[in-house]
């Protein structure tokens, strides 16, 4: 036979002993052996003689650290809990305006509509993998990116060290080999750092 937690009737215990034990207990951090004989109307030197010989405040110590073990994976499991359910709305979400989309329909939402709603499914998907919602980029030593002063040449070679940055933080990589990544996105052309 499994033995009995700390917190659990122990097999020396008398009932009404275990049962001043569960009234200790169920007081939480604030516990006192005199608000326990209060609440039960015994004498406080009864209450005392079975805090100690039950040894009440290890047992209370262990009781605390089950309830916060059992708190902390009742909430890790609602969070994952929460993460799919809102991973299955932004999928529904993004289906709705790929499909609008796609058909030009929109089942009677605008375009703007259409936007808003991808934005927040996609938001939300983010969220819910806790995957950043934005990437920021600095210049040197913190501050602000600086423009004005370059060449064009120069211009073009820092816009292409951020775009690097950008997707080695997002998790895709330029190919300097692959013409594709160095393309102009409008005139198609092959840009030249």
């Amino acid at each position: 036979m499994t033995p009995p937690r700390e917190w659990e009737r122990q097999p020396d215990e008398t009932a009404p002993a275990y049962a001043a034990l569960r009234c200790y207990l169920d007081q939480g951090p604030a516990r006192s052996v005199t608000k326990v004989a209060e609440e039960l109307d015994k004498s406080r030197s009864l209450i005392g003689r079975w805090s100690s010989r039950h040894r009440w405040r290890p047992r209370a110590d262990a009781w605390d650290a089950h309830l916060t073990t059992t708190y902390v994976a009742e909430a890790r499991d609602a969070r994952r809990t929460l993460a799919h359910r809102h991973l299955a709305i932004s999928h529904a979400a993004l289906e709705k305006v790929a499909a609008a989309v796609t058909a030009l329909a929109g089942d009677g939402l605008t375009v703007a509509e259409l936007v808003k709603l991808w934005d927040i499914a996609t938001r939300t998907e983010r969220d819910a993998l806790q995957l950043p919602g934005r990437v920021e980029i600095s210049g040197p030593g913190g501050g602000p990116v600086v423009v004005d002063a370059m060449t064009d040449e120069e211009r073009l070679t820092r816009l292409l060290a951020l775009r690097r940055e950008v997707d080695a933080r997002i998790g895709d990589r330029i190919d300097p080999d692959d013409p594709d990544d160095l393309l102009d996105p409008d005139t198609d052309e092959e840009l030249q750092p």
